[in-house]
This record gives structure tokens, C-alpha cells and sequence, in this order.
């Protein structure tokens, strides 16, 4: 039986998003504290999913909240997000119905490429 935490931890939150906020590119959360110059890097652990929800820099949705426990539960030190359609649907299957301009999907494409790039393998 998994026990609540007696010290909940301070999650903080990053996102990108079109200037609409109507496509989300990235999202991020960390639980540890930021990475300090003589300390190791922080491990962060990546999920790609279908599209993005409501999740944005300060709120969770279901979906980051689950993210989050697997990432916790595994060690990590926080996550980030990506997707492969950037538009926010809180029904993916109207995703066939929504065309996404290219230049949104480019946007899409270069930001987890930008985050994959950064990834200590």
C-alpha cells in the first residue's frame, strides 16, 4: 500500500507554446532543486504523447500528473514533455478533423529535436 509523503515536493514548471497558446511544443517539470555548478547534472526523463491537453506551465493535467509519478517513482529529477501533434485537445480524435498548419508542426519537430539534442545519452 503506497503511503502518502510526509514532505510533499515543490514541483516548478516550464512550457512553450505559439504566441496563441493554441499548440504547445514543450512542457517541463522539476522536482529537484536547479542544478548547482559542482553538482551532477540532473537526470530528467522524456514522454512523448499523441498531443497536449490542458497542462500548461503552472497546472497539471491527468496525464503530467501520471508522468510525474513514474518519473519520481523511477529517480528522476524532473520531466519533460513532448508531442507529436503540438495542438492542445482535450479529445485527440478531433485531431484528424483540425488541420495543423506546417509551420506548427516544423515548430513542434524542432523543439523535442532541440530537447532530445540536450539529453545526456
Amino acid at each position: 500500500m503506497n503511503q502518502p509523503e510526509l514532505f510533499p515536493v515543490k514541483v516548478s514548471g516550464e512550457a512553450s507554446f505559439s504566441l496563441c497558446r493554441k499548440y504547445r511544443y514543450s512542457l517541463l517539470r522539476r522536482w529537484a532543486p536547479p542544478q548547482e555548478p559542482d553538482k551532477p547534472a540532473l537526470r530528467y526523463c522524456m514522454f512523448i504523447g499523441l498531443n497536449p491537453s490542458t497542462a500548461d506551465e503552472r497546472a497539471d493535467d491527468p496525464t503530467i500528473r501520471r508522468c510525474i509519478r513514474f518519473a519520481r517513482g523511477w529517480g528522476y529529477d524532473g520531466l519533460v514533455m513532448a508531442n507529436v501533434f503540438p495542438l492542445r485537445s482535450t479529445d485527440p480524435k478531433s485531431l484528424a478533423l483540425t488541420p495543423v498548419p506546417r509551420n506548427e508542426l516544423r515548430r513542434n519537430w524542432q523543439a523535442i529535436a532541440a530537447e532530445i539534442r540536450d539529453c545526456p545519452l
